[in-house]
């Protein structure tokens, strides 16, 4: 590469495009490592009905994985969620909220809370919505 290139990431694929020739320099693919945010990602938990377990289930999970996921609180909503899912918080770590959601197994992100949701300190919230028995 050189200067000018530009790098497009992909989930498993980076690409090295120069915008002058209009032409791919070079594209590597890659098997998925763990992700490492750059910093760490404060995340949100909130529920609805009986999924504290799972809640707490997750969040151990995902601290044993990486000490990059902060958990900042855990907290029964006053939202209603129609599906479980991700909210966008802070929308200068989208990227790294991408790939956390890819980790999750492809959950939605929506970047707009639902109405009653107050709003964390933190870069996401993890939702997730009541189930019956």
């Amino acid at each position: 590469g050189k200067v000018g290139d530009t790098l497009l990431i992909f989930q498993y694929l980076a690409v090295l495009y120069d915008p002058k020739s209009k032409k791919i320099v070079s594209v590597q693919t890659s098997t998925p490592p763990l992700p490492t945010p750059s910093l760490p990602l404060r995340i949100s938990y909130r529920y609805n009905g009986n999924q504290k377990e799972k809640v707490l289930n997750l969040k151990t999970q995902l601290e044993e994985k990486s000490p990059f996921y902060q958990s900042v609180e855990i907290t029964k909503s006053k939202a209603v969620y129609k599906n479980d899912v991700i909210y966008l918080v802070n929308p200068q770590r989208k990227q790294d909220v991408i790939i956390f959601a890819q980790l999750l197994g492809g959950s939605p992100i929506v970047d707009k809370l639902e109405p009653n949701e107050a709003t964390p300190d933190a870069d996401l919230i993890v939702a997730f919505r009541a189930t019956t028995p």
